[in-house]
């Protein structure tokens, strides 16, 4: 897949949500970097032939090797001087999952990255700050609670 930007300004990932008419069947990662994606989240009666679970969250199955590439992703961008979004930290890094050792070095701040967007539902903004030690950090909330 091409790039989505002709000159490139961020890094990082953004969640795609799928669904089929009302029912919501999983999430894919893009990489705003380049426009490529990647499966990561489908419902675990959604689940194709080749799927590779790495765990399993309520009724929902994600990818090992999608998690992996968005790590990749993340990590990949974490020594240059572009601003990093995450979308979206949630239960699973919360709970050591998903995201969590790449986040882990991001908000460490031993990195080339400016500015972290964090893309976050209000509800977990307390555990998501407390998980990852980011209490003296600057933030602007979107719940998104409110908007999907």
């Amino acid at each position: 897949m091409g790039s989505c930007w002709k000159k490139k300004f961020i890094n990082g990932v953004l969640q795609i949500k799928l669904s089929v008419g009302e029912i919501r069947v999983g999430y894919d990662v893009l990489n705003v970097s380049d426009g490529s994606y990647v499966p990561m989240v489908r419902h675990r009666a959604f689940l194709p032939r080749d799927w590779e679970e790495a765990f399993v969250l309520g009724e929902f199955s994600f990818s090992a090797p999608g998690i992996e590439r968005a790590v990749n992703w993340i990590r990949e961008g974490l020594n240059e001087k572009f601003p990093m979004v995450i979308d979206e930290v949630g239960p699973v890094e919360i709970n050591g999952l998903g995201f969590y050792d790449v986040l882990t070095e991001l908000f460490r701040g031993e990195t080339g990255v400016p500015e972290v967007y964090v893309i976050v539902r209000k509800r977990i903004l307390g555990k998501m700050i407390d998980t990852f030690g980011i209490k003296d950090k600057e933030y602007v909330l979107i719940d998104l609670d409110t908007i999907n």
